[in-house]
Formats: structure tokens, sequence, C-alpha cells
């Protein structure tokens, strides 16, 4: 049995809005169109554009890093190490299966993310060039 009330299609396009004729049903009730949808963790758009997918992960990953308290008093390997355990994972999931689709601005999005955790261990300001920490 299929609930309808759970049920979505994300109807994969180019762009632009939903066509007039743009309807699904099954079974005599309507099925809702969305914008967006995650699935298995990953958000998918109609483009195939994951820029929510990785702005969902930056937020979710900037939350981790600002609940790691101290982080500045401990050795940059084991820094390294904490980033590898609790940061890389989150980011990384499903990499390999949607990093295809990527441009280079998604890819700068997530260099931030380390970028912010490397700030962080090394005690300077989040407003301090990326370029100077990711060199």
């Amino acid at each position: 049995e299929l609930n309808l009330s759970k049920t979505k299609v994300l109807k994969f396009r180019m762009g632009g809005r939903f066509a007039a004729d743009d309807v699904f049903s099954y079974d005599g009730g309507s099925v809702e169109l969305c914008n967006e949808y995650t699935y298995l963790g990953v958000v998918l758009q109609p483009s195939l554009s994951f820029t929510k997918h990785i702005a969902e992960k930056k937020r979710k990953s900037f939350a981790t890093i600002g609940c790691l308290k101290d982080l500045h008093l401990i050795s940059i390997e084991t820094g390294l190490k904490i980033f590898k355990i609790k940061i890389d994972p989150m980011v990384t999931y499903a990499f390999t299966e949607i990093a295809r689709f990527f441009t280079t601005t998604n890819l700068k999005e997530i260099d931030k993310i380390k970028a912010r955790f490397l700030k962080k261990l090394l005690g300077l300001h989040k407003n301090t060039s990326n370029t100077h920490v990711l060199c």
C-alpha cells in the first residue's frame, strides 16, 4: 500500500517552473511535486546541482566545529585526526556518487569547511583568509 501523504515526486529538469500538465496521480489520489528531496542523506534538486546538499553539509560541519571547545590547545596532528573522525565523514558521505556533478563553486564551498576547522585548530580568527590557511 502506497501512502500518498508521504509520497513525493521530484521531476528532474534543466530549470524553470513546473508545466501546467505536470500532475502526478496514483490510484485516484494526487502526488505532490517537490523542488528538493533528501534521500539517504543526499539533498536532490531537479537540476542535479547539489548546491543545497553542500550548503546543508557545510551548516552541519560548522555546527560540529563550533562545538569543539579549546581546539587550539591540542597538537595539529591530533586536531587533524579529529577532523578525519568527526568532520570528514559528514562532508564526504556519498561523495563518490555525486562528485561528478560538482562545479568549481561547489568545491570551493567544501574547502571552506576544512578552512574553518583549521582556523579554529590554529587559533586564528574565522575571518582570516582561507587562502592562507589552505596553502
